[in-house]
């Protein structure tokens, strides 16, 4: 992402990535404020969006020093959470991934 050349799939890895780090972080294994993942979540959901419109990943510079906060915390808890915690994140990233499939091909 620092180099400022992502492809869609290094956004859509790092929204999983984040997405994964706020489910664990609300299940009560997160070291950083809550509040600032959501940003970082919300902002990456926009670059997701905003790309897939205009075939542009690049990632605003305000964005990447937290976003490398919150992809360490996410590192963090690999290494130190019960696996039954990241499992249950991993079930809910499908869950929301399947439905968000389902609801855009309804739209199709």
């Amino acid at each position: 992402m620092r180099s400022q050349r992502p492809t869609a799939t290094d956004v859509l890895n790092v929204a999983q990535t984040v997405l994964l780090t706020s489910f664990i972080t609300e299940a009560g294994h997160g070291l950083l404020d809550l509040t600032l993942i959501r940003q970082v979540e919300e902002e990456v959901l926009a670059l997701l969006d905003s790309g897939k419109t205009t075939d542009d990943w690049i990632t605003p510079e305000t964005l990447l020093e937290p976003l490398a906060s919150v992809i360490n915390e996410h590192d963090r808890q690999l290494r130190e959470v019960r696996l039954g915690v990241v499992k249950a994140a991993c079930e809910r990233l499908d869950r929301m991934v399947t439905s968000a499939l389902a609801q855009s091909k309804e739209g199709s």
